[in-house]
């Protein structure tokens, strides 16, 4: 369980939560205005959920919020008395980003959990600590375990890649030098945190090949650089196809897009 509080005054409004929430536990919103509130909002995700919330006074709001896995963005605002302001009030608003963990990620049923394997050498992915990532062999850890989450509609080939289990909520990012990719918590809006994740290939088995463009305006693919995971111009080489096993079905993905169907 989270608390989110909104301390608010003339001068004073903050929201306070811890970082993550181990799913399925609800997330508790507390507004507290100071030294009275009303009008109340609060959004997640963009979506109003005040039917969740209740008056428990004059100056405070309270709700508990059922949130799925993944990142979530919690907003509050509310008209609160002020004796100084025009109107004898304002309306502050705060925002927090709330992370819900998935407590056993790796028996999970969730097809979008995968492992990259590299053409050349069969390396993975490896989330080590949020700097520069790096490759090695797939030993079973959460770092090799990769969330592909599809953005925009049923056929869309762009897509963000969280470490579901190391660093929950936390999603690779093409770095501003266009060389390397790191990790930063995750904003799909965020265009350095999109992927064009195309089959450019199909091996044995019917196991599809993919490659990774960042959709920064450089074109530049997800490429294995000796044990560093970086970024080049797209060349659509070996060291740029990347086979994705998914942990749920346990098979190689062979869709057209890496996030599958």
């Amino acid at each position: 369980m989270i608390a989110v509080t909104v301390l608010s005054g003339c001068s004073n409004f903050e929201m306070k939560q811890p970082a993550t929430v181990i799913f399925p536990s609800t997330t508790k919103v507390t507004v507290v205005g100071n030294p009275s509130l009303s009008n109340v909002t609060v959004t997640v995700d963009g979506t109003t959920v005040n039917s969740q919330l209740a008056y428990t006074g004059s100056a405070t709001a309270e709700g508990n919020l059922s949130l799925a896995i993944g990142m979530h963005t919690l907003t509050a605002a509310a008209d609160v008395s002020c004796w100084y302001c025009s109107g004898r009030q304002y309306h502050p608003t705060d925002t927090k980003m709330a992370c819900v963990i998935n407590p056993n990620p790796n028996t999970t049923a969730i097809p979008a959990i995968k492992i990259p394997f590299a053409k050349t050498d069969n390396k993975s992915w490896t989330d080590g600590g949020g700097a520069n990532l790096s490759l090695g062999a797939d030993s079973g850890t959460n770092a090799t375990r990769w969330q592909f989450l599809r953005l925009g509609g049923f056929a869309s080939s762009t897509g963000a890649i969280e470490s579901i289990a190391e660093f929950p909520c936390m999603c690779l990012r093409a770095l501003e030098d266009n060389t390397g990719v790191a990790l930063a918590a995750c904003d799909f809006n965020d265009v350095r945190q999109q992927w064009n994740g195309l089959k450019q290939q199909t091996a044995s088995g019917g196991k599809g090949l993919y490659s990774f463009a960042a959709q920064n305006g450089v074109q530049f693919c997800l490429t294995e650089s000796g044990n560093n995971l970086v970024q080049s111009g797209c060349t659509i080489s070996d060291n740029q196809l990347w086979a994705l096993q998914n942990i749920a079905l346990g098979r190689f993905e062979s869709d057209q897009t890496a996030w599958g169907q």
